[in-house]
């Protein structure tokens, strides 16, 4: 073999050159990752040739760390022995491999038959019973509403009681609320739960500085309703309703009771002051 540094020939049981001292033997790296050597050319070239070291094993030579598989390097590999050759009937071909929904399509088929037994009855359910549940909350608001209002009817009263029998003389909002304020420190009182954005209650405008003494029928008299939204806080017209609670409106009269009307129940009541009810001259 020659010296891969000074070209020089020497032979293959040579370890080092012996002109320019370079190394010349090999170190054997396994598949499994250990390293053998250093070995001198002959000797590596017996042991692969007792198949010591097998085929798949790469050398590296000391002198230039070059790493080679063994047929570059020029060791000739052991022979592979021949595959054995089983004679018998050929195997069969695996099936397809299918996706899970295709495998199992019974199962989602039983699924969806049983979410649609059950949603689809339970949103039925729902939608006939959405109207029950809207007029069940207007109940409610109605049935708070009408307390308000009553509350409000009570302090005109109390109001009227601390003032020589005479009732609150503001009828816009801001008036109103400040003169029977003290009588039911509630700020929600004023505000109809169904219209909370809005002028809660309207004050009888033709009872505004009038003698309670001076009404003969104050249980027939209207004092309070529910009203909508007046511009500038105008009362609204005698007969005018918001049909907000059920096609009708909460009241109250001039002795503090209070009820809910229909419409056309509210419309034919009268907001005057009867002349021979009046303390006129």
């Amino acid at each position: 073999m020659d010296c891969h540094k000074c070209r020089t020939t020497v032979s293959d049981d040579a370890t080092t050159c012996p002109k320019c001292d370079a190394p010349l033997t090999w170190r054997v790296l396994m598949p499994d990752g250990q390293q053998f050597g250093p070995y001198s050319t002959e000797a590596l070239r017996q042991y692969v040739a007792d198949g010591r070291v097998p085929a798949t094993a790469y050398v590296v030579q000391e002198a230039t760390s070059v790493q080679m598989s063994l047929s570059q390097a020029g060791f000739a590999a052991p022979a592979a022995a021949p595959p054995t050759v089983s004679v018998g009937p050929p195997a069969e071909t695996p099936p397809a491999r299918r996706g899970v929904f295709r495998q199992y399509w019974y199962v989602w088929l039983v699924v969806g038959v049983v979410i649609l037994a059950l949603v689809v009855p339970a949103l039925i359910g729902f939608s006939i019973m959405m109207p029950t549940f809207t007029r069940a909350r207007g109940k409610a608001q109605q049935t708070a509403c009408l307390s308000n209002i009553k509350q409000l009817g009570l302090a005109c009263l109390m109001y009227a009681a601390d003032y020589d029998e005479v009732f609150p003389t503001a009828v816009d909002p801001q008036g109103f609320h400040d003169q029977i304020f003290p009588y039911v420190r509630n700020e929600g009182l004023f505000k109809c739960p169904s219209a909370p954005d809005e002028q809660g209650y309207a004050f009888n405008p033709k009872l505004a500085g009038a003698n309670i003494e001076d009404l003969r029928r104050p249980a027939e008299m209207l004092m309070l309703w529910d009203a909508g939204a007046q511009p500038g806080g105008v009362a609204p017209v005698p007969g005018t309703t918001t049909g907000r609670h059920n096609g009708g409106d909460n009241v109250a009269f001039a002795d503090a009771h209070a009820k809910w009307l229909t419409t056309n129940g509210i419309g034919a009541l009268s907001t005057d002051v009867p002349e021979e009810e009046s303390t006129g001259d």
